[in-house]
């Protein structure tokens, strides 16, 4: 959120970057259910779209995507509790 609400594009990319390579680590897979498959994708695609916006210096977009994939963390987390 720092990154994003200075315009600081760069640290932008590389934290969204880093949330998504997040997923490929062992400690990501914490269920084999479909649903968290899913969850893992929906989130991986959404720190794509944010890197992809700092990258692009669009302050909208990334504002954007910072929200979407923060509404797909709680929807994941959500799926775990619940699991």
């Amino acid at each position: 959120l720092r990154a994003l609400a200075l315009e600081d594009y760069a640290a932008l990319e590389r934290h969204a970057s880093e949330l998504g390579a997040l997923t490929k680590t062992a400690a990501w897979g914490v269920l084999k259910t479909p649903e968290y498959r899913r969850h893992s994708q929906d989130f991986l695609r959404e720190t794509d779209n944010l890197a992809a916006a700092a990258r692009a210096g669009d302050l909208n977009g990334a504002t954007l995507d910072y929200a979407a994939m923060t509404v797909r963390c709680v929807q994941c987390h959500r799926h775990v509790k619940g699991s």
